[in-house]
């Protein structure tokens, strides 16, 4: 994932003329397809999801990573199930977006609650569960 987001562009919200929402890149359309469950998507294709809509450089998504990696080494035993992998992942990787490029406002939160096929509610929840298991360190 962190290999193909070195050449991205910055991708711009829009409706196409059938109402459809999604993401255009240097004048491509990408519709973004319903999902109401990421843990029925494998990691691979989710993975592409974000990267496809969210439109973050390659430091984003190791910074991500570094996340997880200190939550692992902090809380040894936490654990998660399959189908919350894909829920740490959009997190984690929507905190490092908002530490690294500090534009909170890029989107707006129900941008990266729909890209990640979660609600809103549910993404603002996992965001501060991910700040306070942290102890709010993103540096």
């Amino acid at each position: 994932l962190a290999h193909r987001a070195g050449k991205t562009l910055l991708p711009e919200l829009v409706v196409d003329a059938s109402g459809h929402g999604g993401v255009s890149v240097e004048g491509v359309f990408r519709k973004l397809e319903p999902c109401d469950d990421p843990g029925s998507i494998p990691p691979e294709d989710y993975e592409t999801r974000l990267f496809d809509f969210l439109g973050c450089g390659r430091d984003v998504y190791v910074i991500a990573l570094t996340y997880l990696d200190r939550l692992f080494q902090k809380y040894p035993d936490f654990t998660f199930g399959h189908g919350d992998v894909n829920r740490w992942l959009l997190t984690s990787v929507i905190l490092a977006m908002k530490w690294r490029t500090e534009v909170c406002d890029q989107y707006p939160d129900e941008h990266y609650a729909m890209a990640g096929g979660v609600t809103l509610e549910e993404f603002c929840s996992l965001e501060s569960q991910l700040l306070v298991l942290l102890g709010w360190e993103l540096h």
